[in-house]
């Protein structure tokens, strides 16, 4: 039977700016007519044709926006059969995230530009694959599992409106006994959680292995990751990956793991804590500015200068609004409790403050007589 190819699909979901949401990719492989006269495709498990090597690159560095990344696919197949093949492969791309995936994806047979033969398709999900979920996503920071909408949704984690897989048809055709290199680049709109959760935003993608193992014999894979250059992340891969540089990863894999690639990020910027929790950074901050409150006012007792509580509380209020967080999990309910924490700071203990003042004045005046 002709062999309908592998796709590597690409999954974009984007569901609120206060939610995870994350791209997916995945391998695929050659679709065929179910034979139990059911209706319906399924993976071809015989296909003839082997997977030898394949590499998956995630590049960041170079793009615009931190959620967009430049994915490059490399395959090395080769034919099984003494006989010519010929046959589509359907290679699921994401939704159009503000950009035409069209206009910038580009596929390379061996050295032969074949983007302009390949076309826009959709396919019922295949009824012999399911996606094979890491138990849980990691925040990078605390190493700490977080949850999100890859999991317990099909829908969702695949990006699949319904039970339909929207991809490219492929055109491939390869000599018998023979081995061909095919190369596909495409836009891939990550990820991410912006959630008052976390002070800095998670940014994260998923990459489905497991349809390749469709394919015959074990391919050697691949994987990289390089994020931009400009800022310092802490990384977290499904599958352990080597540290090159820093901020860029690989791994060398000798066969398909059992389950699909996930990975995120995060950047480290004003994570002074220790930690990415948005509550325990703002409590941490709220700590230090009371502290410094304190201090002035016992500066101000001991050196008899009014000027010390002044310094105090400048230095407390300045640096609670420059580096607080949240303390709920909500926007309407972190605003509420700002009015009572604002009214403290802001009106309360400077009235403290000057009755402190006033009543150390007149303490001292009282001294001096």
């Amino acid at each position: 039977m002709k062999q309908n190819g592998k796709h590597r699909p690409l999954f974009l979901i984007m569901i609120s700016i206060c939610l995870l949401i994350s791209t997916a990719s995945a391998n695929g492989a050659k679709p065929m007519q179910d034979p139990s006269g059911n209706g319906g495709l399924i993976f071809d498990e015989n296909p003839g044709i082997a997977l030898l090597n394949e590499t998956i690159s995630f590049n960041l560095k170079d793009s615009a926006y931190i959620t967009l990344a430049n994915v490059t696919v490399e395959y090395e197949m080769k034919n099984l059969l003494e006989q010519d093949q010929s046959f589509d492969m359907f290679f699921v791309i994401p939704p159009a995230g503000g950009y035409d995936s069209a206009a910038l994806t580009m596929v390379h047979l061996s050295d032969e530009d074949i983007t302009k033969q390949c076309y826009y398709k959709s396919m019922d999900l295949p009824s012999n694959w399911k996606p094979a979920i890491p138990m849980g996503f990691i925040e990078p920071f605390s190493k700490e599992s977080y949850e999100t909408h890859f999991q317990g949704d099909r829908g969702v984690i695949t990006g699949i409106r319904g039970n339909e897989l929207n991809g490219i048809h492929i055109p491939i055709s390869v000599k018998a006994n023979s081995t061909i290199k095919l190369h596909i680049q495409y836009p891939c709109a990550g990820g991410y959680t912006n959630s008052p959760q976390y002070y800095n935003s998670i940014y994260n993608y998923m990459y489905y292995l497991t349809p390749a193992k469709y394919w015959e014999q074990e391919p050697q894979v691949t994987l990289n990751v390089a994020l931009p250059e400009s800022k310092q992340y802490a990384f977290h891969s499904s599958i352990p990956m080597e540290k090159l540089s820093a901020n860029s990863y690989t791994v060398k894999l000798d066969k398909l793991p059992d389950s699909e690639w996930i990975f995120s990020f995060v950047d480290k910027k004003g994570l002074i804590y220790g930690t990415n929790s948005s509550k325990t950074h703002t409590l941490i901050t709220l700590s230090i500015s009371l502290s410094l409150l304190i201090m002035g006012l016992l500066a101000s007792l001991k050196l008899k200068s009014r000027i010390y509580t002044i310094l105090g509380y400048v230095l407390a209020v300045v640096y609670f609004y420059v580096f607080k967080g949240n303390l709920v999990d909500g926007y309407i309910g972190e605003f509420l409790l700002m009015i009572p924490i604002s009214l403290i700071m802001i009106l309360i203990i400077p009235v403290i403050y000057y009755k402190f003042c006033k009543n150390n004045v007149e303490n001292e005046s009282i001294t001096r007589r």
